[in-house]
């Protein structure tokens, strides 16, 4: 169990003057239960439960302001996130922070389980392991809007900026996402002893992964030239979801 906070006066994209810090956070977790059985002198097995949790947040702006307390009269579209905007001025140093938050939970479940059996001149060793990864995912850009002062109005940016004219405003929502996929591998391997001389090793594994799924209808997950998507009809005509049927 890790937990580390870092807090970046300066994050990317963002202010390059005091005043819009950002936090990232690092936290694994992981909890892990074996137990080994001897069946036999020549039998054991040993297995495995575990999970893995890693909370990661890229550097998230940590200043918190209402947008109506600077005289802005739209709404953020990440209230818990709220602040001033991200303010751009040619020639000048930016204002606010664009990016954020952007956070990301994985929980990984795991079964293993490994079997060890000696039997004559064979070594034989076979086992099993099933993984289920879950992604919780939050990412927003522009959340509580973004102004660009260019000087297209009065051929300086500043002078924009004092006048409140924008070049160009772009806001953006807060985008989630809920991922699930299997990873399935078995092994089957021996070490045989043909000779006093001569040792033979074979085994043979395979690893199949699943494609991740969502829990909603967010995921696109494959091409298909001239299919219209069932699950979403406003999806561009090729663009299958992977909840779509095939």
């Amino acid at each position: 169990y890790e937990d580390i906070r870092t807090i970046q006066p300066f994050v990317p994209f963002g202010a390059l003057v005091p005043g819009f810090p950002g936090e990232s956070l690092q936290k694994p977790q992981t909890i892990n239960i074996s137990e080994t059985h001897t069946f036999s002198p020549n039998l054991l097995n040993q297995a495995w439960v575990s999970f893995v949790r890693l909370n990661f947040a890229a550097p998230t702006f940590t200043r918190r302001d209402k947008l109506s307390s600077f005289g802005f009269s739209y709404p953020s579209t990440a209230a818990a996130y709220e602040t001033i905007p991200a303010i751009y001025i040619s020639g000048l140093s930016p204002l606010g922070n664009p990016q954020g938050p952007g956070i990301r939970i994985t929980n990984t479940y795991e079964f293993r389980d490994d079997v060890s059996y000696v039997h004559g001149r064979h070594d034989m060793k076979m086992g099993a392991d099933f993984r289920n990864t879950r992604y919780n995912i939050a990412f927003g850009s522009n959340v509580n809007g973004q102004f660009n002062f260019t000087g297209q109005f009065t051929g300086n940016s500043l002078a924009d900026f004092l006048l409140g004219l924008p070049s160009t405003f772009n806001q953006s929502t807060l985008a989630s996402g809920h991922l699930h996929g299997w990873t399935y591998e078995w092994y089957f391997q021996d070490r045989f002893r043909l000779l006093s001389n001569l040792t033979l090793n074979f085994g043979v594994r395979h690893t199949m992964a699943t494609a991740f799924a969502a829990n909603s209808n967010e995921l696109f997950g494959a091409f298909r030239p001239g299919m219209q998507s069932t699950m979403r009809t406003d999806a561009p005509t090729g663009w299958m979801l992977s909840t779509t049927p095939m």
